[in-house]
């Protein structure tokens, strides 16, 4: 009997849930999970999370019911951080749209977001996505073009949305279309709500002008207030009500032929629209939280060397952190199983992990002190179990992602969480969350990597590094979720710093990729992504090794390789964290 009361009400428990648990976010809500991120309370990008995605993005039915573009991004991908000031920049830009378009950003790189990123096949990040207005599900989802300036985005973004609104006709969008032939000024009105008693009428400059449109999607904020039509310049209107400057709007009531109100131009015609519809009125709540403030300010680590020094060391809670990131949330980004190259890359990855990934730290430049890494061990252990598991899948050339991230937590858990998951980033955290982070973990792993192999190889005998460079390069291509990254690191290791032309010694196994991450730091050195407080130096820098900068005329001298040496073979231990 209980059994047929629970199947009797169910459906009505469940929607009655799904009602108490609507989350729909707005510019201020502050989004769950454990990462930072791009954006604040203070821009005009609602920041969207698990939680609050669907009841926010579909939301048909609801009054407020709007379009969204919508960015996937990862907090710690350069080209995300990069982006993010023009994504701001262009959500002030449009806010007046909100009755139309609102700007929406989720992180991918958290945990907690996952299930919405896999779920809409987010491969490359950032993903820019317009979603129609009463969208209900990831097939409303349109893939839309990252450009980096407003303007490009605003034509793009308008685009869309005339072309949804002549396919849709939403009363409470923009009407794109133009005036008819009309014998009297009633006529203007007809089918219009009675309780609207004020026009504005757009006179644009040319058919379909861009900048018209711009100026109807600007006066839609007002559309509670008054009523928007749009003409061409050469329509008896225009001669009617005296235009001489194109474009231009002019304001009517309704029963009058005087207009009210004339201005030409964008700006001007929305700051004057702000005034005469006293627009200030128009109250909303925010919440206050104060944002993270970066202090650009920066010390001088050429003159001040002895505070800069202590700040760079090769962490094991570092890499430990980013193997378990780029094993778990970057396979599960690719969103279907695995075969061919990506799951060759997967497997050459998980082999070079488990051949070259030191267990032990050694102290001292002749690397004498010998100090065994405990969760790297265990680390190691895991990653021996991984490479059986994939041999299998190889011969079988197919690997279900739910397979993967149940034996990656299989033997997580069966050689005791060695992945530092308690603790945060260590060299590698940012002066804001938004720098550094995984990105300086997952170089300070392919360099330590290297630098083992190297230490590890046979005295004499053939030793071929190339495959190690490759293992790195197969997983970069295939998994790496910086879309501008990958390709930047493709081309360079593929065409401009070519693997096969550079390796050519045993000592090239680590200095092929020391090198080629010099020639990343130069290019990007300024960049608005740089760390203030790390800055993008030629590495090693003079406050690391001073006779490294000093006695040779390039960088790339003897003095240089051994400190690397030495450098990336003394691992801070990981420490775990005591409550």
């Amino acid at each position: 009997m209980q059994a047929y009361y629970i199947k009797l009400f169910l459906p009505f428990i469940l929607l009655l849930r799904s009602c108490t648990l609507a989350e729909v976010a707005n510019h201020t809500t502050q989004p769950n999970g454990s990462h930072g991120t791009l954006y604040t309370s203070e821009d005009y990008v609602i920041q969207l999370d698990t939680t609050t995605f669907n009841d926010t993005i579909y939301c048909d039915g609801q009054d407020d019911c709007s379009a969204f573009i919508v960015e996937f991004y990862a907090d710690w991908c350069g080209h995300c951080r990069n982006y993010a000031p023009m994504y701001i920049d262009l959500a002030d830009d449009i806010k007046k749209w909100k009755n139309v378009i609102r700007l929406a950003a989720i992180n991918c790189a958290d945990t907690y977001n996952l299930p919405v990123c896999t779920t809409h096949n987010i491969r490359s990040l950032p993903t820019i996505k317009y979603f129609e207005k009463n969208s209900r599900s990831t097939d409303n989802g349109l893939k839309f073009k990252a450009y980096h300036n407003i303007a490009s985005m605003r034509k793009q973004i308008t685009e869309y949305v005339i072309r949804e609104q002549h396919t849709k006709k939403y009363d409470n969008w923009p009407d794109f279309n133009y005036i008819g032939d009309i014998s009297r000024f009633s006529q203007l009105w007809t089918g219009l709500n009675e309780n609207i008693s004020t026009m504005a009428i757009l006179f644009d400059n040319e058919k379909d002008d861009l900048l018209g449109s711009l100026i109807l999607l600007d006066l839609s904020y007002y559309s509670n207030k008054v009523a928007i039509r749009r003409s061409d310049k050469h329509h008896p209107l225009a001669t009617a009500f005296d235009i001489q400057n194109f474009p231009a709007v002019v304001i009517i009531k309704r029963g009058e032929k005087k207009p009210i109100f004339v201005s030409d131009f964008r700006k001007m015609i929305s700051n004057d629209l702000e005034s005469f519809f006293n627009a200030d009125s128009i109250v909303e709540t925010i919440i206050n939280r104060t944002p993270e403030r970066i202090n650009r300010t920066s010390v001088d680590c050429n003159t001040s060397p002895e505070l800069c020094k202590p700040k760079y060391y090769v962490s094991e809670s570092d890499m430990l952190k980013a193997i378990k990131y780029a094993l778990t949330n970057e396979i599960e980004l690719v969103g279907k199983n695995l075969t061919g190259n990506s799951l060759t890359a997967l497997f050459n990855f998980i082999n070079m992990l488990n051949d070259h990934y030191p267990g032990y730290t050694t102290n001292g430049s002749d690397n004498s002190d010998v100090q065994i890494l405990d969760n790297s061990s265990r680390a190691k252990q895991v990653f021996f179990n991984l490479k059986q598991f994939l041999t299998t899948k190889m011969m079988e050339n197919s690997l279900a992602l739910d397979d993967w991230m149940s034996e990656f937590k299989k033997f997580e858990s069966k050689f005791e969480n060695p992945f530092a998951d308690d603790v945060d980033w260590d060299h590698c955290k940012g002066t804001a969350t938004r720098y550094r982070g995984y990105t300086c973990g997952l170089w300070t792993l392919f360099h330590t990597i290297t630098v083992s192999a190297f230490n590890n190889a046979p005295a004499e005998g053939e030793f071929d590094p190339i495959p190690i460079i490759y293992s790195i390069r197969g997983w970069v291509g295939e998994f790496f979720g910086c879309e501008y990254c990958r390709k930047h690191f493709l081309d360079m290791t593929g065409r401009k710093y070519k693997i096969e032309d550079h390796i050519k010694t045993k000592d090239d196994t680590y200095l092929y990729l020391w090198r080629a991450h010099n020639i990343v730091n130069k290019r990007i050195n300024g960049d608005d992504s740089e760390d203030p407080n790390f800055k993008k130096y030629q590495f090693p820098a003079k406050f690391l090794c001073k006779e490294c900068n000093e006695e040779f005329e390039s960088l790339d001298n003897p003095k240089t390789h051994k400190f690397i040496q030495t450098y990336y073979s003394n691992i801070k231990p990981y420490v775990k964290q005591t409550n």
